[in-house]
């Protein structure tokens, strides 16, 4: 049985802990320096201030300790998004927000509904925004063009290393194969598949270092669009979705061909 240890190295746990710190820091700053929002909208500021720190520090301790419990850094992020629009930090409330969009994405949170979770996430942060309206109007349409901006900037690069990171097939994809695939290492008799012999020969082509569609239909002898037909009907097959992917995938086996599959090694 694995020990458990607070000390474990885990990105979240980082997260938590920096967090923490963080938030030490504003309630040092808040205790020396006092709290000036004259114009806030919430009562008592100084104290509601305090209280919502001290909540969110509880918060960035539980992530130190469960690390895989992210429900409590979105709620963190969530918080904290919320007050500090509230007090007139909206810069800091336009990452938070962001951060927490972010995550969701990450966690599949909008791979359902989409447009009605967009919506109402939207409609949060139109009213977040409208507690700006006290400390002026010009910070409200400030902030409301920096938010597209922003959420812009967290999309692409959510999108970039979305990109970069597809050749690794996610476990919802490998789920969707028809067949159950052997164990890691193991011996994978591709003739077991429904594949064509042409598409057999495909595969054999890319897994040996002919990874383009034009280097795989010179060696077949047909057109490459033939090829890419042929290597779409392989990639339902497998439940990925381009070449990289199913590399990935079947270079973790020892893939046995038929015996008559032209076997033609890269020089």
């Amino acid at each position: 049985m694995k020990k458990f240890s607070i000390f474990t190295f885990d990105p979240f746990r980082l997260l938590g802990f920096s967090g923490f710190i963080a938030l030490g820091i504003s309630v040092l700053i808040d205790i020396f320096f006092g709290i000036q929002n004259p114009q806030t909208i919430v009562p008592f500021v100084e104290i509601t201030t305090f209280g919502i720190n001290f909540v969110s520090m509880s918060l960035s301790l539980m992530i130190i300790i469960w690390p895989k419990q992210k429900k409590y850094t979105l709620l963190v992020l969530l918080i904290e998004s919320i007050y500090t629009m509230a007090i007139g930090y909206e810069f800091i409330s336009l990452t938070l927000y962001g951060l927490f969009l972010i995550f969701l994405f990450t966690m599949d949170f909008y791979s359902q509904k989409l447009r009605l979770k967009g919506f109402v996430s939207l409609v949060i942060w139109i009213l977040l925004l409208l507690t700006l309206i006290p400390f002026g109007w010009n910070r409200f349409f400030l902030c409301f063009g920096l938010s597209f901006f922003t959420f812009s900037s967290y999309l692409c690069i959510y999108w970039v290393l979305f990109q970069k990171l597809s050749i690794v097939p996610s476990d919802y994809q490998l789920h969707t194969v028809n067949f159950k695939l052997p164990k890691v290492g193991n011996i994978l008799h591709i003739a077991q598949f429904p594949l064509s012999q042409r598409q057999i020969q495909c595969v054999y082509y890319l897994l040996n270092g002919f990874y383009t569609y034009k280097e795989i239909s010179d060696l077949c002898c047909i057109s490459v669009s033939v090829i890419k037909k042929e290597m779409l009907d392989i990639y339902k097959v497998f439940g990925v979705q381009n070449r990289e992917m199913l590399y990935f995938l079947l270079s973790q086996y020892t893939v046995c061909y038929p015996d008559d599959i032209k076997q033609k090694p890269r020089d």
